[in-house]
């Protein structure tokens, strides 16, 4: 999909809320059509698996924003996924303006979405880069991040700013993930560093 404009809905579907997509493995890449240009603004969700992009995502997917958008008890908010043997790269991804509230994980970002797959070869290796998070807030959740790059492909340029995230357990998970907070942003992900 590309040139995309999803505005003014209340979705309560039992699945992801909004999934971008761009096509499966080895026939995703082929087929070569990358979801790009898509804003997705004024949305109210419930019981769902939050705003996704993934985990088809095999030919690419490039400018997205989420804006405006309230979460009331999916399981996750942010959330993006792949694995390996997908390939493909999702870049330049903004999440701004996201109020969520009794969501459980606040912020998935998982390149090992299957567990236990096995390195596969550079093509077939997904890549997230460029994720901005901008003036998100969550409250009540059970656990705050959930940031999993896998070894042979880190999570990078991922950019925090005014995030504030009230969970039981602000970080459940934490590896092969980079990025930067801004000083509003609490907490900032441990893998981040300094």
């Amino acid at each position: 999909s590309q040139q995309v404009l999803v505005e003014n809905c209340r979705l309560d579907v039992g699945d992801d809320i909004v999934a971008v997509k761009s096509g499966i493995d080895w026939l995703g890449r082929q087929y070569g059509r990358p979801s790009r240009d898509i804003l997705v603004r004024n949305l109210q969700g419930y019981h769902g698996h939050g705003i996704s992009i993934g985990s088809e995502m095999s030919a690419g997917v490039h400018n997205v924003t989420f804006l405006n958008v309230t979460l009331d008890g999916t399981d996750r908010g942010v959330r993006l996924k792949s694995q390996r043997g997908r390939g493909g790269e999702v870049s330049a991804i903004t999440y701004q303006a996201l109020r969520m509230n009794n969501v459980p994980t606040a912020i998935s970002m998982s390149l090992d979405y299957h567990k236990g797959l096995k390195p596969t070869n550079a093509t077939a290796t997904p890549k997230f880069d460029g994720i901005s998070l901008i003036d998100v807030i969550a409250e009540a959740s059970d656990q705050g991040y959930e940031l999993e790059g896998i070894e042979e492909s880190h999570i990078t340029g991922i950019q925090l700013q005014g995030v504030k995230i009230s969970a039981k357990k602000p970080v459940k998970t934490c590896q092969y993930a980079t990025g930067s907070c801004s000083q509003d942003t609490n907490p900032c992900p441990p893998c981040f560093g300094k």
